[in-house]
């Protein structure tokens, strides 16, 4: 397998203590459900979250 690149990231409190209790009911932790929060927006086709991402998205693509 690849080696997998890492990423530091801060969180409002509320936010983590969200990712801790839901990780926790699962049996994992806050990192790997973060991750899999990445994995299934990827699989959604990385769509944009924001109204500025899609605006600059949909520009980008024009260009081309």
């Amino acid at each position: 397998m690849a080696e997998k690149r890492r990423f530091t990231i801060s969180l409002p409190e509320h936010v983590a203590e969200e990712l801790e209790r839901r990780s926790k009911a699962l049996g994992g932790n806050p990192t790997e459900y973060a991750a899999d929060i990445i994995r299934w927006w990827y699989g959604e086709g990385s769509p944009p979250l924001t109204a500025e991402e899609k605006r600059v998205l949909e520009k980008k693509k024009a260009s081309n």
